[in-house]
C-alpha cells in the first residue's frame, strides 16, 4: 500500500527506506502540535471565559449598587433628622416607634440599626407580621436580646448569642471615617447576621450627653429572596415551614 501511494506521488519505491523516518517524524509532529494546539485553546478559552465572567459579575454589582444609590437618594435627609431625633435617648425600645415611622415611610428598607461606640445597639426589622427588634447592651455583649412586636405589642421575646459587635460591621466602621452627616455608602457585603448580600447607607454624630460616637445604618437586603429568620432557622413560636422566612435579620 505505501509503495502505491509512493508511485502516485512520484516517490521511487526503491528508496521507501529513505523517507519512512522523515514520514513518522513528520506525523508525530503533527499529532503534537495538535494536541499543543488544543491545550492552548483549552487555557485560554478558560482564562477568557473566567475574565469574561468576572467583568459580568463587577459591572452587575456596580449596577445594582448604582440602582440602590439612586433608591437610596430618597431617604438622603432622613439619616440627619434620624440622628437629631435619636440623639439624647438610650438605645432601647424607646427607639422603636421612632424607627418604625421611618420603615414605613421607606418600604425598600429592610431593617434600620442604630449603635454607639460602647457597642450599644438597637434594631428594628421588617417582619412578616410586624417587626423584630435586636437590641445589644455593652454590658453584655455576648448576647443579643430579640424580641418581636405587633403593633405596640410584644409578642414574644428570646435571647440568641451575639455574632459580633456593631463596631466591626462596614456600616459602623465606613460612617466613623467621615464627619458628621456625612453619608458612608458601603459596597455590598454579607450580612452578618443572616449571610445574605445587602447594602448599607449610615451616617455618624457625636452624642450631645454621653459625647460618644454614634451611627445609624439604613440596611437594603440584595438577595432578591425573602427575607429569613435570626440564624437561618426558625425563630421561637414558629415551626418549620409555618411561615414564608419570618424575617431579614440585618446586618
Amino acid at each position: 500500500m505505501i509503495a502505491g501511494i509512493g508511485k502516485t506521488i512520484g516517490i521511487d519505491s526503491g528508496f521507501l527506506h529513505l523517507y519512512m523516518p522523515l514520514v513518522r517524524r513528520l506525523v508525530v509532529i503533527a499529532i503534537a502540535t495538535g494536541v499543543l494546539t488544543l491545550v492552548a485553546l483549552l487555557f485560554f478559552d478558560n482564562r477568557l471565559v473566567s475574565r469574561m465572567s468576572t467583568t459580568v459579575i463587577e459591572n452587575s454589582s456596580a449596577t445594582v449598587t448604582q440602582k440602590l444609590r439612586r433608591l437610596f437618594d430618597q431617604s438622603r435627609d432622613s439619616l440627619v433628622v434620624a440622628t437629631r431625633q435619636i440623639d439624647g435617648r438610650p438605645l432601647d425600645d424607646n427607639l422603636r416607634p421612632l424607627l418604625v415611622g421611618f420603615l414605613s415611610a421607606y418600604p425598600f428598607l429592610d431593617s434600620i440599626n442604630v449603635a454607639d461606640s460602647k457597642d450599644n445597639e438597637y434594631v428594628v426589622i421588617h417582619d412578616e407580621d410586624g417587626y423584630l427588634v435586636r437590641r445589644l447592651d455593652a454590658a453584655e455583649p455576648e448576647v443579643a436580646n430579640w424580641s418581636r412586636w405587633r403593633g405596640d405589642e410584644m409578642i414574644e421575646e428570646w435571647q440568641r448569642r451575639s455574632a459580633a459587635p456593631p463596631s466591626e460591621r462596614p456600616w459602623f466602621i465606613g460612617a466613623l471615617q467621615y464627619e458628621t452627616g456625612t453619608r458612608h455608602w458601603t459596597e455590598p457585603y454579607e450580612f452578618l447576621t443572616t449571610k445574605v448580600p445587602g447594602i448599607s447607607v449610615s451616617t455618624r454624630w457625636q452624642g450631645s450627653e454621653t459625647g460618644r460616637d454614634y451611627a445609624i445604618a439604613f440596611n437594603m437586603n440584595l438577595s432578591g429572596s425573602d427575607a429569613r429568620s435570626p440564624g437561618g432557622g426558625p425563630v421561637p413560636g414558629q415551626r418549620n415551614g409555618s411561615r414564608r422566612g419570618s424575617a431579614f435579620a440585618g446586618p
